[in-house]
């Protein structure tokens, strides 16, 4: 689901590498020559505030006895020891830091080019992760008679995810409820093997997996060590035993297990091919607690969301959408297959709730589902609801907007006496050259981001101009309404960053930089308030040009009209796309600051979605009998 940015390998003249884990990530294995003597490479991994950390150690094979990967739980050396891992393990352990930040370093006595290294790192909304000791107790617990009855757990090697210790006994008694059986799977594995003892005994660290206490009536399942292989099974009957012995301290990784009870329905007495059942991610904090994600997939894309979910991961799950839906009952998957089932929506669609803490604004809903096994007694049922929560946030700094139609332009048309025929028109360009317009929307605009556009009037008569009586964004179609940041008023700049140059013609073009309400109004409109004039006449305002210190008042043959396209919504960029064409912040007293991507198009008195209205221009006599005023209204 996830596109993995892949981290600059270390070599010899890269060693320490700053990690801005802004999206997910790959770190690879290092590049050193093969027989480098004591060589290291450091990661040093920064998420942004509110987040933590969800590192997945995929691939760990160093050839070196005593090399190793150290993980702390911070940013620097000195931070708390999350493990030491080395020399190799089996399988994937998910770790997850307390804060934003972690710090990772492999060290090798003797570099090996047969050195495999795969990390992967995540970073997670903080309020997205639950961690616990399952069961009321923690996974590493260890004791030589340790009963689990629940229907499902994890357990570990002592002191996990850090190191075992020396001399270490654990026995663990898995009881299932009657009837039922165990599925027992060991997800992650990395002990001793023979350095002390002969090869292929298992005689320094070794799991061994029994059905029966103390091994004496040979139902012995398998005995494990090393690092070469994973295991999983499922028990006779309900009752099954773990067992975990350690000879010396070293830095392997450890191991952990999940297991499951599966009802008679899933695995029927007698049964020797029982399907087996995904026990779902997990993870581990640097304390040893069991975290757990949603067991759906949520990618946060700018302007929608795409919510995913295994069905193995739910058994007995409903495929249809009047059990699976989002809050909207309305709204049911839109894709599903045998495995697979995704669900993809507007930001605002489905009963999607927004929040907004004044840094982040959170589009909040639910997922509903019902399964259960069915069962083979009409009296009873497995079958329940869940729901599960989940949202996405979006960081206001790097929010952008999108107008709520496909318009390619807003123009009106109009018809007065003595001037003929003309249109105003407004269009955003893609560049400068103001040559290509933007004909797609929504129009992804990041912070601070220039964005170019152009007015004009265009006629029969050919000696017209028009002339901006004022530029603004309000947060409403309202052309009275607030709060208001100014951008031109009477043919003067109203924002630092706007660039525009009044001239008397029938085309003006300007750019401005992105920005947004800063009071926790969603929407932003842009109006502009045109007004056409006779370009041979010097009494008109036209022809004044840009004079603030004077008193406004309109021209006897003055003609004018109010527009707008809107309204535009907050979206999602990243930070190196905002980056490209970045402005300071506005310092006019209005209150907004420049952190949102806008579409602009003239705005004011024309409904939304118009392509073109008609303005009724009426001429009437002033009481010198001299030109004429303009009443513009909609038809």
């Amino acid at each position: 689901m996830f596109t993995h940015v892949h981290v600059p390998a270390c070599s010899p003249s890269n060693t320490n590498i700053v990690i801005d884990a802004q999206v997910p990530g790959v770190i690879s294995s290092p590049i050193f020559p093969d027989g480098s003597t004591d060589s290291s490479c450091i990661w040093k991994i920064q998420a942004a505030d509110n987040f933590r950390l969800a590192i997945t150690i995929e691939v760990l094979k160093l050839n070196g006895v005593d090399d190793y990967l150290v993980i702390r739980d911070g940013a620097d050396a000195l931070s708390p020891l999350i493990g030491k891992y080395g020399p190799c393990a089996n399988g994937s352990l998910t770790l997850y830091s307390s804060g934003s930040s972690a710090f990772l370093q492999t060290v090798s006595a003797t570099f090996s080019v047969n050195d495999k290294l795969r990390i992967t790192y995540k970073p997670i909304e903080s309020d997205t992760i639950e961690c616990s000791h399952q069961g009321g107790h923690p996974a590493n617990l260890c004791g030589t008679n340790t009963g689990l009855k629940g229907l499902s757990g994890v357990i570990a090697s002592p002191n996990f995810p850090n190191n075992y210790d020396a001399k270490e006994t654990c026995v663990w008694t898995i009881d299932a409820p009657p009837g039922y059986r165990v599925q027992f799977t060991i997800q992650w594995l990395g002990i001793e093997d023979h350095r002390y003892s002969r090869a292929g005994t298992c005689g320094d660290d070794s799991i061994t997996v029994s059905e029966s206490r103390g091994n004496e009536d040979s139902r012995d399942i398998i005995k494990l060590c090393g690092c070469q292989r994973l295991f999983s099974f499922v028990s006779y009957n309900e009752r099954m035993f773990v067992r975990f012995d350690s000879f010396k301290k070293n830095n392997w990784p450890g191991f952990y297990a999940t297991y499951r009870a599966l009802t008679p329905e899933e695995c029927p007495a007698g049964k020797t091919d029982c399907a087996q059942k995904n026990t779902g991610p997990i993870g581990f904090s640097a304390g040893g607690q069991v975290c757990t994600t949603s067991e759906i997939q949520v990618v946060c894309r700018p302007d929608y969301v795409e919510v995913s979910l295994q069905i193995s991961d739910y058994p007995g799950i409903i495929v249809n959408d009047s059990s699976l839906h989002l809050e909207d009952k309305a709204c049911g998957a839109g894709y599903k297959d045998a495995a697979t089932v995704k669900f993809t929506f507007g930001l605002e669609d489905c009963k999607t709730e927004q929040e907004d803490d004044g840094k982040k604004i959170y589009y909040k809903n639910k997922l509903y589902l019902k399964a259960g096994q069915p069962s083979n007694d009409e009296a009873i049922t497995r079958g329940h609801m869940q729901v599960i929560p989940f949202q996405c946030g979006y960081d206001k700094k790097i929010n952008i907007s999108k107008v709520s139609y496909n318009a390619r332009s807003t123009f009106v048309k109009t018809d007065a006496e003595g001037f003929g025929n003309f249109t105003y028109f407004m269009d955003m360009y893609k560049d400068a050259s103001n040559n290509e317009r933007v004909t797609e929307f929504p129009k992804e605009v990041g912070l601070g981001q220039k964005m170019y556009f152009g007015f004009r009037v265009e006629s029969d008569y050919s000696d017209l101009v028009v002339f901006p009586d004022v530029c603004k964004a309000t947060a409403s179609s309202s052309f009275d309404s607030t709060p208001v940041h100014l951008i031109i008023e009477d043919a003067c700049s109203r924002d630092n960053t706007l660039e525009y140059q009044y001239g008397q013609k029938s085309q003006h073009n300007f750019s401005i930089a992105a920005f947004r309400f800063t009071e926790g109004y969603d929407d932003v409109y842009i109006h502009c308030q045109l007004t056409v004039c006779p370009a041979n006449d010097d009494g008109t305002r036209c022809a004044r040009g840009c004079q603030p210190s004077k008193r406004k008042r309109r021209s006897e043959e003055d003609m004018s009209a109010n527009l707008y396209i809107g309204p535009l919504k907050p979206k999602i960029m990243t930070e190196e796309a905002a980056k490209e064409h970045s402005y300071a912040e506005s310092d006019s007293g209005s209150s907004m600051v420049l952190i949102v991507g806008v579409l602009v198009g003239v705005l004011g008195t024309v409904a939304i979605g118009l392509i073109a209205a008609v303005i009724i221009i009426s001429r009437r006599r002033n009481s010198s009998g001299n030109g004429a005023s303009l009443i513009v209204a909609e038809e």
